[in-house]
């Protein structure tokens, strides 16, 4: 009995073990095409944690300049990328060891399917990412939906390379549908982004017609003509003598 009491672990022992061995959660956003809303919907779901109260790192996020994505930056810690010079030229790279040192609850990664710049850490993103998740840190990426095909069923498995000419065909199959469906949702959101915009519209010129009603004196006119100017540009509100 005290032979096998002497060889049990010691309980601070296992609770070290078993922190070392805890993985961190990999969550993918899938789209069938760019600019469906993969990067909208991580960054989305990344505020929320941060409400939450997680802590939330960005390590690499590719907006391509849409201002709705763009939006959704603010409150998260975005981290410097890394700068690597390869034949010549400039490129930026997630910093990896940036990400493992500060160790948040949450980071941002985007394009898993991205081939890191020569003189990188890894050769491949996913491989960042693996690296991250076996530290304990939760990430959030995102991934075009036929890729993760290629990624899961194809083989060499869990690499985005294609061997045989059957896949390709699948996978070219896979991309045909992506851009039909990609057009299509790209067609309905520039849609919906237009209703959006009579709706602003007819909004300010409500209010308009409601301050210009209630105007009691040309100075509170010109005031309405003003803030409708401004409101229709997107400028600075000004300050009025309104209520």
């Amino acid at each position: 009995m005290a032979d096998d009491a002497g060889s049990r672990p010691a309980p601070d022992a296992l609770l070290e073990l078993a922190c070392k061995e805890e993985r961190g959660r990999l969550e993918i956003f899938l789209g069938a095409y760019p600019g469906v809303g993969k990067t909208y919907a991580m960054l989305e779901a990344a505020q929320e944690r941060r409400r939450e109260g997680a802590d939330v790192a960005v390590g690499m996020v590719e907006t391509h300049g849409r201002s709705e994505t763009e939006v959704l930056l603010p409150g998260l810690e975005i981290l410097l990328r890394w700068r690597l010079s390869h034949r010549g030229l400039m490129f930026a790279e997630m910093d990896l060891a940036a990400l493992l040192r500060q160790k948040p609850q949450l980071a941002i990664v985007d394009e898993l399917a991205h081939t890191n710049v020569p003189g990188a850490r890894h050769v491949k993103r996913w491989q960042d990412v693996e690296e991250l998740i076996a530290a304990g840190i939760d990430v959030h990426t995102s991934l075009l939906g036929f890729l993760a095909y290629n990624f899961v069923f194809t083989s060499p498995y869990s690499t985005f390379t294609v061997a045989g000419k059957q896949d390709v065909l699948t996978i070219l199959f896979f991309l045909l549908v992506a851009v039909i469906v990609g057009n299509l949702a790209a067609r309905l959101k520039v849609q919906v982004e237009a209703m959006r915009q009579v709706t602003r519209r007819t909004a300010n010129l409500h209010d308009f017609s409601r301050r210009i009603a209630g105007a009691a004196a040309l100075d509170d006119v010109l005031w309405a003509v003003v803030h409708h100017v401004a409101a229709t540009l997107k400028a600075v509100r000004l300050p009025g003598p309104w209520r």
